[in-house]
């Protein structure tokens, strides 16, 4: 008999979630009431990943400065003084924005996010940007990295003249090149409405 199942399982000790297809061959005696013999297959990189969930294996490397945080702080000096072009040139074309706020789709293009930051200035004046602690750089050992970092955005309503405080969290994914190739933002966007 052949079976194709979804293995899952939880290690107790550390909550570690293995889950791999699996197929499995029963080969039954005689009678076909016992199970002699049961042969499978399954993801073995799950199991070795699984292994390694119980030890201490470095990662990388976290940096609080470097050149690709002054990439970062550079998007950000060339938002608060309202220069889009400015703000991803260090983008590539193709890069994604994962927006928290998006309901009707993952990301959105680089091209849909300039839109995007274009119709906020039109609408707020950027008084301030201000880094709150320090950004981390994680550099995933020459697989590119990700520059994690915390802001306060202070704007003022073009048209009502509100001063109002923005809370922003930023996740930016720099390939080999030290270009950004994708963007995790996280905000409430009911400030700016």
């Amino acid at each position: 008999m052949y079976t194709y199942q979804i293995f899952t399982a939880y290690d107790k000790s550390n909550g570690f979630k293995i889950k791999t297809p699996r197929n499995s061959t029963f080969i039954f005696d005689k009678t076909n009431k016992k199970i002699r013999r049961l042969l499978w297959a399954d993801n073995t990189a799950a199991w070795d990943k699984w292994r390694l969930s119980n030890q201490t294996i470095k990662n990388g490397t976290i940096y609080k400065d470097h050149p690709l945080i002054a990439k970062v702080r550079m998007v950000y000096y060339n938002l608060v003084n309202g220069d889009v072009e400015e703000t991803f040139k260090d983008f590539i074309p193709n890069a994604r924005i994962y927006d928290s706020n998006l309901t009707d789709k993952k990301y959105i293009s680089l091209e849909e996010q300039k839109e995007n930051v274009s119709k906020v200035l039109k609408n707020f004046e950027m008084v301030s940007i201000d880094e709150v602690g320090y950004p981390d750089y994680l550099d995933y050992e020459g697989n590119g990295g990700v520059a994690l970092s915390w802001w306060e955005f202070t704007l003022k309503n073009r048209k009502s003249g509100e001063i109002k405080k923005l809370s922003v969290h930023s996740q930016m994914w720099f390939n080999k090149k030290g270009l950004i190739g994708r963007e995790d933002v996280y905000y409430n966007p009911n400030l700016l409405q």
